[in-house]
């Protein structure tokens, strides 16, 4: 390696020297691998930076597509909750019509019953 001190540096004629003493060392194996390993730790990082951001990105995508999920899904439970409700609300009607025409037979089956009962007590009785 050339080294030169300051004093020298503002003389005009070792400034070519210098210049081609510093293009040698460029050329030189250790430089260029070390510039090519600065280089690559460069490009590494860049490469990590971008990893990191397209990472970010898919996290984003995927709690907007679960929260979207969670809407629809929340939107169909709401419907089938409804549905059954309405399937509910015509079980009770039924079964309250039912419960009206079970009242009315059995108290028409009971007046018969009476009705022959006092009958056949009153042609018993004769």
């Amino acid at each position: 390696m050339l080294i030169v001190s300051i004093q020298n540096l503002s003389n005009w004629k070792l400034r070519p020297l210098i210049m081609v003493g510093q293009e040698s060392m460029v050329n030189e194996p250790a430089v260029r691998n070390s510039q090519e390993a600065f280089m690559m730790e460069m490009r590494a990082a860049r490469m990590v930076q971008a990893a990191d951001s397209l990472l970010k990105l898919v996290s984003e995508l995927k709690q907007t597509a679960i929260f979207s999920g969670f809407a629809s899904l929340n939107d169909h439970v709401n419907q089938k909750t409804a549905e059954f409700n309405h399937h509910a609300d015509n079980t009770d009607h039924m079964l309250a019509r039912i419960g009206d025409e079970a009242a009315a037979s059995l108290k028409l089956l009971e007046s018969h019953y009476y009705s022959s009962s006092s009958q056949a007590t009153t042609s018993m009785g004769t």
